[in-house]
């Protein structure tokens, strides 16, 4: 028998899921192993894309974001020593979520974690020009650091996990409304 909640096969007579804890009830048997399997293995390297992408923002938080070259002396800056300490709980939240399996906060707080990441973009870009040492603009003197670019990639993968993961639990659900339809129409 198989889990209706995270399509994990559980023994005919267990009454509830062993991996996510789900009643299992009076069951219809609503996918066939073959889909349930598939299911199981698309639903593993999501969360592993999305444990990636979570990994490299959170990676990104502690590396040099932007520095400035002033007069031979480079100021650098990361995210850790401004905002960042929020978006680091937040990715330490999402991947948490990915552990114990908690479909909608994970949903809540990765897209959390997106927002705060444009947030900062906009914040950091916005103090740089309005930044002036001496005489100099510093807006014309930045360079991006690896963390900058390790944020964006995360973001990116990130975003295409929780994309991913939307599509597959709206295709499920689908699946499960229609399934019901199609036997009662056949029976």
């Amino acid at each position: 028998m198989f889990c209706q909640k995270c399509g994990t096969e559980n023994s005919d007579d267990s009454r509830f899921c062993k991996k996510c804890g789900a009643s299992l009830g009076v069951h219809i048997d609503l996918f066939s192993k073959k889909e349930s399997k598939r299911w199981e293995v698309w639903k593993r390297i999501n969360d592993l894309v999305a444990l990636v992408g979570s990994i490299l923002m959170l990676a990104s938080v502690f590396l040099p974001t932007i520095s400035a070259s002033i007069l031979g002396t480079v100021v650098s800056s990361r995210l850790i020593e401004g905002d960042g300490k929020i978006l680091l709980i937040l990715l330490l939240v999402v991947i948490s979520m990915l552990f114990l399996r908690m479909e909608p906060p994970f949903y809540v707080f990765s897209g959390l974690s997106v927002v705060l990441t444009v947030a900062e973009f906009f914040n950091i870009n916005s103090r740089l020009k309005n930044k002036v040492w001496g005489d100099l603009e510093l807006s014309k003197m930045v360079t991006y650091e690896s963390g900058f670019y390790l944020l964006i990639l995360g973001l990116i993968v990130l975003i295409i996990a929780v994309v991913l993961k939307a599509k597959e639990d709206i295709t499920r659900r689908k699946a499960r409304k229609n399934k019901p339809a199609a036997e009662s129409a056949q029976g």
